[in-house]
């Protein structure tokens, strides 16, 4: 393999788990405080048709 292969598939590697953490970083960030009381609008969200929407997915529970 060349040099410049491997440093490519380190780069590649490095993004890959830099999103992996950051995502998971994210899942386990608690709600802050003032944000905990905010309502979905079931108005906003029957125009939308994004069915992977994680709001669309709590209001359908």
């Amino acid at each position: 393999m060349t040099k410049e292969l491997i440093i490519a598939i380190v780069a590649i590697g490095l993004l890959i788990a830099v999103f992996f953490v950051s995502y998971i970083l994210n899942k386990k960030t608690p709600i802050p405080k003032e944000c905990e009381e905010l309502k979905i609008d079931a108005s906003k969200c029957a125009a939308c048709q994004n069915m992977a929407c994680t709001l669309r997915k709590k209001e359908e529970k």
